[in-house]
């Protein structure tokens, strides 16, 4: 059962553009949190992606929150939603 799943965030060293760069990885899923600095065109934002399925290269769900740990809730959030039965 999913709920009791606990992630273990990790730097996630392949992100170079990000200030910050998170992954965790579960059972076939792998979960990216991201702190993208402002530009003269964006603002800074706090961003999460859910990859997984047959293919692990197919992203499932992607968003942005107001926090980087709201970024990472959301992305857990979503694996529950596509992991479960």
């Amino acid at each position: 059962m999913t709920s009791n799943i606990v992630f273990l965030w990790l730097r996630d060293a392949r992100d170079k553009s990000s200030l910050r760069a998170e992954v965790a990885r579960v059972e076939g899923f792998e979960l990216v949190a991201f702190h993208q600095p402002a530009t003269a065109l964006t603002p800074e934002r706090f961003g999460w992606e859910l990859f997984g399925g047959r293919r692990s290269n197919l992203r499932l769900a992607a968003g942005y929150e107001a926090t980087f740990s709201k970024a990472k809730r959301a992305a857990e959030a979503a694996y529950h939603q596509h992991a479960a039965p």
